[in-house]
């Protein structure tokens, strides 16, 4: 089955089109944190339900320590309470989770990364919902354990030609870099192999979670590595993409949602489009530090760029000013 996954993004989608492009899923993210809802969640999951695409979930996860991560699931499972709901409820722990985490003074390992998963499926699961662990191949190798590998289904982010693993997978998320009709800009695309029963939920835990505070700015650190305003005014395809999500409502016009749509295209986007020349600030070249290092790409490899993107973030830029790291020309 052909399908897509979207957020707020991707802004006002006209589902209609979607729908006529051949699109039979869509997994749609729900929230973030400890009850912070997707701006656009209520919208694409009615829009979806209108016209038979079938309906999956997934929530980012923010926490801390165990209690955080049973938090976030019982919020999803709050803001799904009562929807019909046909794919899996995923939790998606990744890159932003472990610099949220460690911007806070707690470090993330893999026994940490994988129990907190496992809280999040296991409580969802209980809940009466198919799940799957939303993950990439370096989080796969480097933060899951092989319980949670085995154990659960894998919804798969590979993007690249086919191989034994996304074959093996429950549903292989294979390009970030879709153009579907009815979408401004990218959209990821996903391929199901397995067919899921509409779920028969049980009702959702009755334990209290307060939604967050905090709402999603743009984290200070990354100032290191991200100007949205250079990285509107370089780059063209930018430049319309904004225009369009403004003209059809999706953002307003003003520096905040301007900004915080560029600062999610270069998380979604940007930062794996390193080797063809996009950058996130004129101050921070991502492809001289990974060249500069045999330690970082022997650590990281060549399968994604972001671990390099906040490696520099966490460590790099402190360890190159106490001069623990060669201090090397990073100027875009």
């Amino acid at each position: 089955m052909k399908g897509i996954d979207v957020s707020a993004f991707q802004g006002v989608i006209d589902w209609d089109k979607v729908k006529a492009s051949g699109v039979e899923f869509a997994i749609i993210r729900a929230g973030w944190g400890i009850g912070t809802l997707d701006k656009y969640f209520k919208r694409n999951v009615e829009e979806c339900a209108k016209r038979n695409i079938k309906i999956g979930i997934y929530w980012f996860i923010y926490a801390l320590n165990d209690t955080h991560a049973s938090q976030n699931a019982v919020a999803c499972l709050n803001a799904i309470r009562g929807l019909k709901i046909d794919f899996p409820v995923c939790p998606d722990f990744e890159y932003d989770s472990t610099s949220y985490a460690a911007k806070k003074g707690v470090y993330v390992d893999k026994a940490t990364a994988s129990r907190w998963v496992k809280i999040f499926l296991d409580t969802v699961k209980k809940a009466g919902y198919d799940t799957a662990n939303y993950t990439n191949l370096d989080y796969y190798k480097r933060y899951f354990t092989n319980e949670i590998n085995n154990r659960y289904d894998v919804w798969f982010a590979y993007w690249g030609a086919a191989t034994a693993m996304t074959k093996a997978s429950a549903i292989w998320q294979y390009t970030s870099k879709d153009l579907i009709n009815g979408i401004v800009g990218y959209v990821d695309s996903d391929e199901s192999h397995k067919t899921y029963p509409s779920a028969n939920p049980k009702p959702a835990p009755d334990t209290p979670v307060n939604p967050s505070n905090d709402s999603y700015k743009i984290p200070a650190v990354y100032d290191l590595v991200f100007d949205a305003r250079w990285y509107f005014n370089t780059y063209p395809d930018l430049q319309e993409a904004v225009k369009a999500m403004i003209s059809n409502g999706s953002i307003k016009n003003n520096d905040a949602e301007i900004s915080w749509w560029l600062y999610q295209h270069f998380l979604m986007f940007g930062m794996e489009e390193a080797a063809n020349g996009r950058h996130g600030c004129a101050a921070f070249d991502v492809v001289k530090y990974k060249n500069a290092d045999a330690d970082l790409r022997q650590a990281f490899g060549d399968t994604s760029w972001k671990p390099y993107y906040y490696h520099y973030m966490q460590s790099g830029a402190l360890e190159i000013k106490e001069g623990k790291r060669a201090k090397v020309d990073l100027t875009v």
